[in-house]
């Protein structure tokens, strides 16, 4: 960015200090959208195994599973993990 452009944007520019009140809220809604994020990844993981066991993997299996909703292929890709 030129020195002339880095200037103005620095005129531009305005800080605000948030209330206690404001800011805890916000942390909240954080909070609530990092958890909203977590279990919808595990139910998507559990549905996603689901499938697999439906199409004769156990339960007890270890698995680790994939796919990629951009394609329209539909596969999801299953790998059993054996320790």
């Amino acid at each position: 960015m030129s020195k002339k452009i880095q200037a103005q944007t620095d005129k531009n520019e305005k800080k605000i200090t948030l209330k206690d009140e404001q800011f805890t809220f916000l942390k909240s809604l954080d909070t609530v959208q990092r958890s909203f994020a977590y279990y919808l990844d595990q139910l998507k993981t559990e549905f996603l195994q689901t499938v697999a066991i439906a199409d004769g993997f156990n339960p007890e299996d270890k698995l680790e599973l994939s796919i990629n909703l951009g394609d329209d292929n539909k596969e999801l890709t299953v790998k059993k993990i054996t320790e």
